[in-house]
């Protein structure tokens, strides 16, 4: 070696030397001693940044430590490309609209396979030991029709069903998203104390952050405890009245306020009083009125009670009421607009920082969501907290401490699983079609389709395709390790749909992977999602 060696020049022929001579970091299934890594797929909606090349910089390390232990390491490179967040990237950066269906999709193949060419250098580039002959898209006809043969798979053993429910709904993006993409953002507000006329004369007070809902309000609930009258006639839970140091006329049993009947101002509808365990007599009045949709409690309630349904938020987050004054307004305008149109039933109003349900997972929109009811598709995994606790008892996560994370969000769990993306173009289509009111798959050989596109596959059926729904992009990410082996098992074969049955028979030979490097950050997505999608179709 020259005594001042060029480490450029040297680096770059140690890289021409490993892309060219493939079996240096070739997986075989076939033999034995298999250490099989599954990797977070990056998303293509931009270039990889510091975050990929530190995480695949850890995975490569283990790769090359097991293949100097003599393990058949497989470390495959995969890309994770339809979602919203490179719609947005098309709309907002190429300034290509939807409204040309054609158009806007070409658009988002174009910045896709843009971004993966770039992405797949820099991880070259890094020097990455991953198989070069198993790089995956989610995007590749195989990787789609396996998606879709998945759900047909778990459709045809009951879990997957279409119903109408209230959905989050994210009102900038036009489109349902799942509880997995929604997260709390802390936001200024307001805390609105508003007078309920009741049938005897008085007043029950409650707290409202979204008066804007008036329209859809039907019944108020109160704890199980102890209430009070104060002066000016009102309502309110002892300890609210103890803590703001109000006057006390007399006391009232919880029972005896189900007696009354309250008049909602400005629609002047009558709503019962109910008492429920659920309530938290610690907020506000310790009363609360149920206005469908304000949050998950609304659909709960609304449920157990048999409410009314009642929808004063349209799909591009505008008021439906039949005050006319806030009728056709922003949700942020109503909420203003209120505070002068209730100002003769308003006791008090408080400036808070509260939590907002937001959409916050893979985009930057950051809107609040709304509950909306639509018709879409879910997994029914409201009822398998239970099976899913145990299933993640066979995971071994390392720092332990990372468990609890995992542990909370499964224990939080309270709705299905919507799966359904509307007014969303690029993403994977459903197969399924709807015929005499009845929903079916598409026969396995017809995989993948596209409504869309396939024309002449759709006809044959002569049923309705879902053509305004995509599924939701961690359906097809969620199921990494059982795609890394079909593509393992697929190697230099000629994709055929009719294989795919006897194929997934096999996968479940090799299961479980040995290892799977992941932030925690999306532990309740990508994490979560597999464990449930992995396990439901390993039955």
């Amino acid at each position: 070696m020259d005594k001042r060696p060029d480490y450029k020049i040297i680096e770059k022929e140690i890289l021409n030397l490993w892309n060219k001579n493939k079996e240096i970091f070739k997986f075989d299934i076939n033999k034995d001693q298999r250490y099989i890594i599954d990797t977070p797929p990056p998303f293509t909606s931009g270039e990889a940044h510091m975050g990929h090349a530190l995480e695949f910089i850890w995975i490569d390390f283990l790769a090359r430590y097991k293949r100097l232990e003599g393990y058949n390491v497989y470390f495959p490179l995969g890309f994770d490309c339809h979602g919203l967040p490179t719609e947005l990237k098309v709309i907002n950066k190429l300034k290509i609209s939807k409204e040309n269906k054609e158009q806007f999709i070409k658009a988002c193949i174009d910045w896709t396979n843009k971004m993966i060419e770039s992405m797949h250098k820099t991880f070259e580039r890094l020097g990455s030991s991953f198989d070069r002959d198993k790089v995956y898209k989610t995007i590749d006809r195989k990787y789609e029709a396996f998606v879709q043969y998945t759900l047909i798979k778990m459709f045809n053993d009951g879990l997957i069903e279409r119903k109408r429910y209230p959905i989050m709904w994210c009102p900038k993006c036009q489109t349902a998203i799942s509880m997995q993409e929604a997260g709390y953002l802390e936001k200024e507000g307001y805390l609105i104390y508003i007078k309920l006329p009741t049938n005897n004369g008085k007043y029950i007070l409650i707290a409202t952050t979204r008066p804007e809902l008036i329209n859809s309000c039907s019944l108020i609930l109160i704890a199980k405890n102890k209430y009070v009258e104060t002066e000016n006639s009102l309502i309110v839970s002892k300890i609210y009245a103890e803590k703001n140091n109000l006057k006390i006329i007399r006391e009232y049993d919880y029972k005896e306020l189900e007696n009354l009947e309250v008049t909602i101002p400005l629609i002047n509808r009558k709503a019962k009083i109910i008492s429920d365990n659920d309530v938290d007599y610690n907020f506000g009045t310790g009363i609360v009125w149920i206005c469908t949709y304000g949050d998950p409690y609304d659909i709960k309630w609304k449920e157990k009670y048999n409410l009314p349904e009642i929808i004063s938020i349209s799909e591009d987050g505008r008021i439906i009421s039949s005050i006319n004054e806030i009728n056709g307004l922003k949700v942020e305008e109503a909420r203003e607009k209120m505070k002068e149109i209730l100002k003769d039933y308003i006791y008090k109003i408080e400036k808070i920082n509260h939590n907002v349900l937001s959409h916050t997972e893979r985009s930057d929109c950051l809107s609040p969501l709304e509950f909306i009811p639509k018709e879409q598709f879910f997994i029914k995994i409201k009822d398998l907290k239970e099976k899913i606790l145990e299933w993640q008892k066979d995971i071994k996560i390392i720092p332990e401490s990372e468990v609890k994370r995992l542990i909370d969000w499964i224990n939080n769990i309270d709705q299905d699983w919507n799966i359904s993306r509307t007014k969303m173009l690029w993403g994977l289509a459903f197969p399924f079609y709807e015929k005499d009111g009845k929903i079916y798959p598409v026969n396995i050989e017809d995989l993948p389709i596209d409504p869309r596109i396939d024309k002449e596959k759709v006809k044959k059926y002569a049923g309705k395709f879902f053509e305004d729904e995509t599924v939701d992009v961690w359906i097809e990410s969620s199921i990494t390790p059982l795609a890394i082996l079909y593509y393992a098992l697929t190697e230099n074969k000629e994709f055929n749909p009719k294989e795919l049955p006897e194929l997934f028979d096999k996968i479940k030979e090799y299961l479980p992977v040995d290892l799977r490097q992941q932030g925690y950050e999306i532990i309740r997505t990508w994490l979560f999602d597999t464990i449930v999608r992995v396990n439901l179709l390993k039955k």
